[in-house]
């Protein structure tokens, strides 16, 4: 009876906890929270430009397996499916993609909105040269200038603003109105999602609605074999979280059967191997459920990687049964490892909690999970397990008896290699390799083709380089525009000099009121419009009176209130602005995508001291590394603080400087030979190693506390080796299964953690005993 309260309780605890993950804990897929949110203004606009961007909600579709006539009518479809579902910004396929409202909208203010009208676009000389364009372009069998159109506008200020709405830099050619590849054999379309980069669930919904707009129109039109494949930022992401989601789901699979097959090995008895599961899943329901209480949800990141750093958990229940004795209990086993159990858990939990105060909201998720689970795993192992078998008979283990009955010590000259040439070969390693990934692109495990795919759909098509981009803030969206129409003189020289092809700018589709306030200005009253264009009709075959409606149409231009963004809300080109108008806290930001850019520096030097004053010019790719640098060497500097809390605690605890040389060295050898395996196999270290290095760490430590723990019998030493050994196998072979996984994330952790824990287990073998002397270490005379 006095085992209940103890049991019910944990039961009643992880009740609760498991009624959280079922009936309140949504799994967020938002890449966003493993974004820092602790940053500075510069940092804050390249987030807004990774999260929310253009370049990070453009999906490129290319549509194949057909005749040109079906693509050309599949890409109407898409087309206008894409628009009336309110799910896009920006539908392109080729065709005109402005409504009658924003087209009745342009052609009024057409002379307040085009940047082609000067102060002496209306003199008599340029009034004159316009009318001799017209003509000539009328007299031409190939035009389609219309003779009502010619009468209003006749410099065709509206096609130009028309034409400016179409991308200008597309290499594809025109087929039955929509854009093909050269050889018409794929129609491909742009389309600009609403909702955020980083909503990857948002994007997968609308990744299944556009297949499911090919497979009706592959019933209804019988064309079995059209095709539909996928390009841009939203697909490159959701196939990185498939594929890291089926490899986490494969390898789990395979690294669960191993491990139950592994402890069946070395305990024979269901029983046992249950319990030695037990802690590691309580762990991970209650660490899971906490962090879902304290963050409204739980990230699907969190979930996978905080299981697969949970998996030392398992280590708690084979220190209790391989430590159990003949004649002994449970209970009485752990009142002998507790003290050493307890340090190695507290220990690893203190070097987790350097993720707690990382600017990272998914690495904090990351570390609440692992602490709160620890701590449940080893409640569950020191309070629980042992009320579950109260048998003094531990049962069998073969391959105990196969283990050595004494600490074997090496020669010292050995041990003093092991401490003088891992520094030395650490050292030269840093000198021939550098320590640091600069590229966070090489942790994406999406194909080489699948990338090449995307980066030449988007040259053909003109979209804008992800990887280039002008921010302007303003405190209005007013300001912002003054600001952009002050920079795009520049951006016209660089067009000009090749440095790239083209700019997209709020202020090229609705200039700021102060410059369509001053074209209005630049409009000849009534009387002197009519003398001059007399003038310049003086010599040409026009018939009288027939341009009376373009002097009307300057007349109500004149007084015309100026066009806003406002106005044209609900019209598709108010789609457009909202994905270059971005609002911020207390301003707005102006996004202006850079197309075809060519040499990053140039254009840096040709901007001059412009960037800087409300403006920056981003080279995401360069950006994004400094960025992360920065929170990595935050991260080793928090992670630096942890490890020297733990010195100073394993000082209190240990009471012996000795024993905590013992403990420490090992630890922080495997922690250079981890690093040094890195380094070696031609990859810089990232946030993920450092992740993985804490879990070495926390390991290492737990290794050599066992291994430095003073014992009174050769029995007891063979089982802390028994135990510590079966520790190692399991947990390296976990991680090789990961290192081999294919997906760089999951390889940084396998290879980091597999070959620490390898070596902090050879090592803490060999040295800590090592350190201390015969009467203070795991030796019995």
């Amino acid at each position: 009876m006095a085992r209940r309260p103890g049991i019910i309780l944990v039961l009643v605890i992880l009740l609760v906890a498991l009624a959280q993950l079922v009936f309140r804990t949504q799994v967020q897929t938002d890449m966003s929270a493993f974004m820092p949110h602790d940053h500075d203004r510069l940092q804050s606009l390249l987030l807004s430009q990774l999260e929310q961007g253009p370049a990070a909600r453009v999906w490129l579709l290319a549509l194949s397996g057909a005749s040109p006539g079906m693509l050309a009518t599949a890409s109407r479809l898409f087309s206008r499916k894409a628009a009336d579902s309110g799910h896009f910004t920006q539908v392109l396929n080729g065709q005109q993609q402005v409504d009658e409202a924003t087209r009745k909208l342009l052609f009024q203010y057409r002379y307040l909105l085009s940047d082609r009208i000067r102060p002496d676009s209306y003199s008599i000389d340029a009034l004159h040269r316009m009318f001799l364009g017209l003509l000539e372009t009328l007299r031409s069998p190939l035009s389609t200038f219309s003779k009502a159109l010619a009468s209003r506008d006749p410099g065709g200020e509206s096609l130009y603003l028309m034409q400016k709405l179409m991308p200008g830099n597309s290499t594809l050619r025109m087929e039955q109105g929509v854009w093909m590849d050269r050889n018409a054999h794929t129609a491909l379309l742009l389309l600009q999602t609403r909702a955020s980069g980083t909503d990857l669930d948002a994007q997968l919904a609308l990744r299944h609605e556009m297949l499911g707009w090919l497979e009706n129109l592959s019933e209804v039109s019988g064309e079995r074999g059209l095709k539909l494949q996928f390009a841009g930022v939203p697909a490159l992401s959701l196939e990185t979280r498939q594929r890291i989601r089926e490899a986490s789901q494969r390898l789990g699979i395979l690294a669960g059967g191993i491990m139950l097959l592994y402890m069946f090995l070395v305990f024979r008895s269901p029983r046992r191997v249950l319990m030695t599961a037990f802690p590691l899943l309580a762990g991970v329901v209650f660490g899971a459920a906490l962090v879902s209480f304290c963050f409204s949800g739980i990230h699907g990141i969190t979930l996978a990687f905080g299981t697969t750093l949970l998996g030392v958990a398992i280590d708690y229940p084979v220190h209790l049964l391989t430590h159990q004795q003949r004649g002994e209990t449970l209970l009485q086993t752990m009142g002998r490892i507790r003290p050493t159990l307890f340090q190695g858990v507290l220990s690893t939990m203190l070097g987790f909690s350097a993720m707690l105060w990382s600017d990272f909201p998914g690495l904090v998720q990351l570390g609440l999970f692992a602490i709160s689970g620890l701590f449940m795993a080893v409640w569950v192992t020191a309070f629980v397990l042992p009320l579950l078998d109260g048998r003094s008979n531990p049962g069998s283990m073969p391959l105990l008896k196969r283990m050595p009955g004494s600490t074997w010590h090496p020669d010292t000259r050995i041990q003093f290699a092991l401490v003088t040439v891992i520094p030395g070969l650490f050292l030269w390693t840093l000198q021939v390799h550098p320590i640091w990934s600069g590229d966070i692109r090489a942790l994406s495990p999406v194909p080489e083709v699948l990338k090449e795919q995307d980066r030449r759909l988007r040259t053909a098509m003109g979209a804008a380089d992800p990887s280039a981009v002008l921010l302007v803030e303003g405190k209005n969206v007013q300001e912002v525009l003054q600001r952009e129409e002050s920079l795009l003189p520049e951006l016209q020289e660089a067009v000009e000099k090749g440095l790239l092809k083209g700019v997209e700018s709020a202020a090229l589709l609705v200039p700021a009121i102060q410059r369509q306030r001053q074209r209005q200005s630049w409009i000849p009253a009534h009387h002197e419009l009519v003398s001059r264009l007399n003038e310049a009709l003086a010599d040409l075959p026009f018939k009288p009176g027939v341009f009376a409606p373009f002097i009307g149409d300057l007349d109500n231009s004149r007084s015309l209130v100026p066009l806003t963004p406002d106005v044209l809300q609900g019209t598709l080109l108010d789609l457009r602005l909202q994905a270059l108008l971005l609002p911020a806290s207390g301003s707005v930001i102006g996004v202006m995508p850079l197309v075809g850019l060519q040499d990053f520096a140039q254009l840096r030097t040709l901007l001059g001291d412009i960037a800087g004053k409300g403006v920056w010019l981003f080279d995401i790719p360069k950006e994004t590394a400094r960025m992360m640098a920065g929170f990595r060497d935050d991260m080793v500097h928090k992670a630096s603080w942890a490890f020297l809390a733990i010195a100073g605690l394993l000082v209190v605890w240990l009471r012996d400087w000795r024993r905590c040389l013992g403990v420490l060295l090992p630890v922080s050898l495997a922690v250079l030979v981890s690093v040094m395996a890195v380094l070696q196999s031609g990859r810089g270290m990232n946030l993920f190693h450092i992740v993985g290095l804490l879990l070495v760490a926390g390991i290492g430590l737990d290794y050599a506390l066992f291994f430095s723990r003073k014992v009174d019998s050769a029995e007891e030493e063979r089982r802390t080796l028994y135990a510590l050994v079966i520790c190692c196998l399991s947990t390296v072979t976990v991680f090789v299964l990961l290192g081999l996984s294919g997906i760089p994330v999951l390889q940084a952790i396998g290879i980091t953690v597999a070959v620490g824990c390898l070596a902090a287990f050879l090592l803490s073998w060999l040295l800590a005993p090592a350190v201390l002397s015969h009467s203070t270490c795991m030796t019995h005379g």
